[in-house]
């Protein structure tokens, strides 16, 4: 019987650079976080509901969380060589996540311009370097890299990857204050939508409901503090917006894989 491949525990981002993997990875439920795969020669399978995609040099492929994942060397010749990051994205990263879509939560992105697929793979190599480097906030000059990276990926078709504004407008209305409630409805008043026409476009252009969205965003914050304040863990859970501590360790840990203590011991 196949067995699922265990998911990361991700801290922000963390990255790979493999050359040769033969092996598959399955997650039929996919991870908490994106997943990046850029291959740089070889050729890679991917698994796809309707059968099978082969991915080769130039390609990348893009999966959203909770996206299943299904890939592995498509076992030519060439030995599969290939760049990966799993990651967690600011809010702003989302109009350079809008790739094609070639299945429900899986994205593709092939570069024809040679000169700005080095330009990719530079900043995806140094991705990984930095990320690996055990520098003073190696995560944020990871991120930092992996931001520019999108950013010239998104020359490659800049009208594919507007975000609706009216996405855009809720996306700032949650994260101007992660404390306050905000229901659906008040959402929806505020960006002039229905409410179900709201929660579809949402989870049409993030992948998340709003409600998920908004608690990826206060458990990010939560980290931050965690990681960079002495705040007892009920003090952070209220600062980011959780009535009961230990709610807010609940869903800390499904969303991290550590509990909050553990998270800030690991940090520091």
């Amino acid at each position: 019987m196949r067995r699922p491949s265990p998911a990361p525990q991700v801290d922000r981002i963390l990255t790979g650079y493999e050359h040769g993997r033969r092996d598959r990875c399955w997650r039929p439920e996919g991870t908490q976080d994106w997943l990046l795969i850029h291959t740089r020669s070889g050729r890679a399978r991917i698994t796809l509901p309707d059968g099978d995609l082969l991915v080769g040099p130039r390609e990348s492929i893009l999966y959203r969380p909770r996206a299943p994942q299904d890939f592995g060397s498509a076992g030519s010749a060439a030995p599969w060589e290939f760049v990966w990051a799993h990651f967690e994205p600011l809010p702003h990263w989302l109009e350079l996540l809008r790739w094609p879509e070639i299945a429900h939560g899986i994205l593709h992105m092939k570069v024809s311009d040679t000169s700005l697929l080095e330009r990719v793979e530079g900043l995806l190599l140094e991705t990984d370097r930095l990320s690996a480097s055990g520098l003073p906030h190696a995560d944020r000059f990871a991120l930092n890299q992996l931001e520019a990276a999108l950013l010239w990926w998104s020359l490659q078709d800049p009208p594919a990857r507007q975000l609706d504004p009216r996405v855009a407008r809720a996306i700032d209305y949650l994260s101007a204050d992660l404390c306050r409630r905000v229901s659906l409805d008040e959402l929806a008043r505020v960006v002039h939508l229905s409410t179900s026409r709201l929660a579809h476009v949402f989870k049409q252009e993030t992948g998340l409901t709003a409600g998920r969205f908004l608690e990826g965003q206060r458990v990010a914050r939560a980290k931050q503090l965690l990681a960079s304040t002495s705040l007892p863990v009920h003090a952070v859970a209220r600062e980011v917006g959780f009535d009961s501590a230990f709610y807010f360790a609940t869903r800390f840990r499904k969303l991290t894989g550590r509990t909050p203590s553990a998270y800030r011991a690991h940090r520091r």
